[in-house]
């Protein structure tokens, strides 16, 4: 009799998703796999599990936290009412979605929708085709180049309220998973998602009005730097964190 397990995806539905966790957690262990396969494969499940029904309950928070800071308690009572009602109507609809879910398969329910599965395969592939060729052309200017400058460091910010001060670092690039900067996000007034996937409220609106992805640390700093006004009404202040300002603080 052969001692060679058996491939535990095939014994079950439940036991399929645990070895595919398992598999892919190896592999981002594993030395052998190749870093732009490891960039590929978090990009892709990152694109994948961020995805979220719209709530506007993200405003309602946010003008909840206006009116907090402002001490206005005739409207922090209105908008807890709101947000009341907004609950009970999200729990209602959340609770038609688990019946679907009972009544429907998986694949059923993706076959309802076969424009916007088509469209988020060829997201995917190109997110995982874009990532591999840029991994590929930063290697090639990399090797062309030789020896690189080093890079300037990046910036850092000194944000203060009340008396409590924090140094944040701007995101370059693609921001990080929420939960990668916990303590940071909470101190600038955000909830964190208890699996790190996701912000509440999941925007602000900056400046001008317009609603910005609040996961990007650098479209916080520079709203603040710019005088956002929902910044300084929630008594957030900002200075370009150096060593004098270190000494003074």
């Amino acid at each position: 009799m052969s001692n060679s397990p058996s491939n535990p995806a095939a014994q079950d539905g439940q036991a399929e998703k645990i070895a595919y966790e398992d598999l892919y957690q190896n592999g981002l262990d594993d030395v052998a796999v190749s870093g732009v396969a490891k960039e590929c494969a978090r990009k892709v499940l990152q694109r994948l599990t961020s995805i979220q029904p719209h709530s506007n309950a993200s405003d309602i928070t946010i003008k909840m936290q206006a009116a907090i800071a402002s001490n206005d308690v005739s409207q922090i009572l209105l908008l807890a009412d709101e947000l009341k009602t907004l609950k009970e109507q999200e729990d209602a609809h959340y609770e038609n979605l688990k019946k679907m879910g009972e009544e429907f398969t998986f694949e059923e329910i993706l076959s309802a929708y076969p424009e916007q599965l088509s469209n988020l395969a060829h997201e995917l592939a190109w997110l995982a085709m874009n990532t591999a060729q840029e991994a590929i052309s930063r290697a090639r200017s990399s090797s062309r180049s030789g020896t690189r400058k080093p890079k300037a460091p990046a910036k850092s910010f000194q944000i203060t309220k009340g008396d409590q001060t924090m140094v944040i670092t701007p995101n370059t690039g693609r921001p990080n998973s929420p939960g990668k900067d916990r303590e940071a996000f909470e101190f600038l007034g955000f909830q964190v998602a208890t699996d790190g996937s996701h912000l509440i409220p999941s925007v602000f609106k900056d400046k001008d009005g317009k609603e910005v992805n609040a996961n990007s640390k650098k479209a916080i700093i520079n709203d603040m730097l710019a005088g956002g006004p929902h910044w300084s009404s929630l008594g957030y202040s900002i200075c370009e964190h150096t060593p004098e300002s270190e000494m003074s603080s």
